[in-house]
């Protein structure tokens, strides 16, 4: 019975992480995907690019965080 709550401690523990990993990666991929769709607009958005390249880069960073935590 004990190792199998442990289990499942553990079980939750890795889902919390893969989530916090994941999310920011899924987040970089969609605002890129968003900034290449305004920079084949006509005329390009580039206020729009900026600012989605901009949360972009806050989401690669936040991800890398979340690998940096984990590795410690």
């Amino acid at each position: 019975m004990l190792h199998a709550n442990r289990l499942a401690v553990l079980g939750r523990c890795v889902a919390m992480i893969v989530h916090d990993a994941v999310q920011p990666v899924a987040s970089a991929a969609t605002r890129g995907q968003s900034a290449l769709r305004w920079l084949r607009q006509e005329p390009p958005d580039l206020n729009a690019v900026l600012a989605a390249l901009e949360r972009l880069v806050a989401d690669a960073q936040r991800a890398g965080m979340v690998l940096a935590e984990l590795r410690e």
